[in-house]
């Protein structure tokens, strides 16, 4: 008892640690249509989408900073009877592939590590990529993270960025951001 009572008041100090006072006040946004929900530090602010495929998307400092996180969903018929195992198996063989449609719209595009995780307690497939945002003369070195899954045609990419500089430090809060995406289960 005495061991579970010392690891609870760890996890918590490296919690707030890790996590400051970012993650104390957690916003809840649910997506009936698209059967996923999401809980978000109140710091952050919900923006314009501008993909089609973009459900949501969260800026850090009230929608003013340089860190963002969005989902994205979309339907496709032929994952309809795909297991999120299957998903991945075949989301894993097709790497190159999809490392091949990235190098076509991110300058400098390369994954720097990839491995089958999981997400809303489903299997899922990441990846940690670094790239050039160019815009109005700039290049901006970023890095993000990406997790890949699907669950009954429902394709879910959940993706994490922010400059190259500030990825490690915000890592864990992408990772608590992350295990707060939630994908609902559907009646059949």
């Amino acid at each position: 008892m005495k061991k579970i009572f010392i690891l609870s008041v760890l996890l918590t100090l490296a919690f707030g640690y890790a996590h400051g006072k970012d993650m104390k006040d957690l916003i809840t946004h649910r997506d009936n249509n698209y059967k996923y929900s999401i809980s978000y530090p109140r710091s952050w602010a919900s923006v314009t989408t501008t993909h089609e495929a973009t459900r949501f998307k969260i800026v850090s400092n009230n929608g003013k900073g340089e860190d963002d996180f969005s989902i994205n969903v979309r339907y496709v018929d032929e994952l309809k009877k795909e297991t999120p195992k299957e998903f991945v198996d075949i989301f894993k063989a097709n790497l190159n592939e999809s490392t091949q449609s990235f190098k076509k719209t991110l300058l400098n595009f390369k994954i720097i590590q990839h491995d089958k995780t999981f997400i809303s307690n489903q299997e899922a497939y990441y990846l940690i990529a670094t790239f050039i945002y160019r815009s109005m003369g700039f290049e901006i070195p970023m890095k993000m993270i990406q997790v890949h899954t699907a669950r009954k045609g429902f394709l879910y990419v959940v993706t994490a960025r922010t400059t190259q500089d500030r990825f490690d430090s915000m890592l864990p809060t992408y990772k608590v951001m992350m295990t707060g995406f939630v994908i609902h289960p559907t009646v059949d």
